[in-house]
């Protein structure tokens, strides 16, 4: 700082007008690190600008949240989006014991897969392992430590009737499309483009 306070005065003046008002409030922010002379220049200067002190920063208020208040009722929760684990239940010897266990885990609400197999039974897989929901598992536990009700056994004995899809009656091709099941089965001939359904069987009381 030069020693003449008179020049000093002028030089800082003359920079002081120059600040924008941002500037000059980072001035004042430190003004104990001024000389006297440059304190009495900047109080000057903002007094003819009408400046005062820093404007305050906007505040955004905080939501007024009350976690206990907000947490969703137990009765609200939807639950198709509650999810559970499968965890093997037992190792079966052939696919018509599986079959078997699977109906009366069924019978009493329970719902199972075939390891890998999604909703499908595997029908020629040797030893297929049954799984169920983890929060089942104790339910399921319980039926199979009784015996397989012998309505179950011999619905399974049962001789499963072959199902033979029909021939295009217009062209005799085979293999239709099925495109449909309601209320009868509906085909597709993917050789001559027809298409035709079945008859509906009346129910009679």
């Amino acid at each position: 700082m030069r020693d003449n306070p008179l020049e000093d005065w002028q030089r800082l003046t003359e920079l002081y007008r120059e600040m924008g008002e941002v500037e000059l409030y980072e001035l004042q922010d430190g003004i104990d690190d001024l000389t006297e002379v440059a304190q009495q220049v900047l109080r000057d200067e903002m007094r003819a600008r009408g400046l005062t002190a820093r404007p305050a920063e906007p505040t955004i208020p905080k939501p007024d949240w009350n976690e206990e208040a907000n947490k969703p009722d137990e009765a609200d929760r939807d639950p198709l989006h509650e999810f559970t684990w499968k965890v093997l239940l037992t190792e079966c010897a052939d696919s018509q014991q599986a079959w078997q266990i699977r109906e009366a885990l069924r019978q009493a609400g329970i719902e199972s897969w075939i390891e890998g197999h999604g909703f499908r039974v595997a029908i020629d897989e040797s030893n297929p392992r049954i799984q169920v929901a983890a929060d089942q598992i104790e339910e399921a536990r319980l039926i199979l430590s009784q015996p397989i009700p012998q309505t179950i056994v011999d619905q399974s004995k049962q001789p499963v009737e072959e199902f033979e899809a029909p021939r295009c009656p217009h062209c005799g091709a085979e293999d239709p499309v099925l495109e449909g099941v309601d209320p009868t089965n509906s085909w597709l001939c993917e050789g001559c483009g027809a298409e035709w359904s079945d008859p509906v069987l009346d129910e009679k009381p």
